[in-house]
């Protein structure tokens, strides 16, 4: 049998966790003939589920899993009795979201997510049956193998490319010299073409493959497996986050971390480029602000907030 999309598999899980919650502790093979999998499978599917929470990821913010004997029970944590404040926005891509999931085998039409989705439809003032309609495209092909083969072969490569950092894609001839995985995600060490260097791309990020039959005979210089290698001519800021930014350390290479006290810090990085350091600040909110740094990226969260408002005027008035 067919291993199951990860869309598939996501849409599952999001079933079966709000079945189990509510049957209190079901046996394992009642979930199991309910949702059409096998034990192994369950526990697989069941195994990301104390991952998930909000930080600072106290056992009070995380979903608890029991597995007992023969039985499992799942209790949400603390954050789920918290009133939602949604914006209408926010509400319909939420509302999309768990509509998405309704289709999985083994979804109750009667239960917790189609009275969740129900009521939250109600508020939008959106009809499930007439208005809303998700199609989830199926992620593409796994680039791995073809990538592999470009490697062991010699052979350039046309990608495209999108670049998280830079907030734009790009087409490119590129030469593959390495493929690694680190952090949880595969990359490719290449030569590129436009830029006559080499670089590191995110494989994920690559939007398509063309094959070109040239054939190179450059070798990789770089033997390390980081995934990012910061230029000494790149610019650095310093941040003081409070607490609730300490996250940043953890997520994003980090060159100096200072304690302040009351879990305050002062942390340098590295800026490769400027919508990566506009959307860091966005996410960190008041938790943080820059105190050093070149005078253009020390006002890049105040410009990114100044044009978010802007859009979201213009969006506000078309209504």
């Amino acid at each position: 049998m067919a291993r199951p999309s990860a869309t598939d598999r996501l849409g599952r899980i999001l079933a079966i966790v709000p079945w189990i919650a509510e049957q209190g502790a079901p046996l394992i093979a009642d979930v199991c003939a309910r949702f059409d999998v096998t034990t192994e499978e369950l526990m697989e599917d069941l195994a990301v589920v104390p991952m998930v929470g909000l930080h600072p990821y106290t056992p009070d913010t995380l979903i608890e899993l029991v597995v007992d004997d023969d039985r499992v029970s799942i209790q949400y944590g603390n954050f789920f009795e918290r009133p939602l404040r949604l914006t209408q926005d926010e509400a319909l891509v939420l509302l999309a979201t768990a509509t998405a999931a309704a289709p999985s085998s083994g979804h109750d039409p009667e239960g917790p997510l189609s009275r969740a989705l129900d009521k939250l439809a109600g508020v939008v003032g959106v009809d499930l049956d007439d208005d809303l309609q998700v199609v989830l495209d199926e992620p593409p092909g796994d680039q791995v193998p073809v990538l592999e083969a470009a490697v062991r072969d010699r052979e350039a490569l046309r990608i495209g490319y999108f670049s998280h950092a830079r907030n734009e894609h790009t087409e490119r001839t590129i030469e593959p010299l390495r493929l690694f995985h680190t952090s949880g995600a595969w990359y490719l060490d290449a030569h590129c073409r436009a830029t006559d260097e080499e670089r590191v791309f995110r494989v994920d990020r690559i939007t398509g493959i063309e094959p070109t039959g040239e054939r190179f005979d450059r070798r990789a210089a770089r033997t390390s497996t980081e995934a990012f290698v910061p230029d000494q001519d790149l610019p650095r800021v310093t941040l003081e986050v409070d607490a609730r930014g300490a996250w940043v350390a953890e997520q994003h290479p980090v060159e100096d971390r200072v304690a302040l006290g009351d879990g305050r810090e002062r942390l340098t990085l590295v800026v490769s480029a400027t919508p990566w350091l506009e959307r860091l600040l966005l996410r960190l909110g008041p938790h943080a602000r820059v105190v050093d740094g070149p005078d253009e990226l020390r006002q890049a969260g105040a410009e990114a907030a100044r044009r978010l408002l802007g859009r979201y005027g213009e969006s506000a008035g078309r209504r």
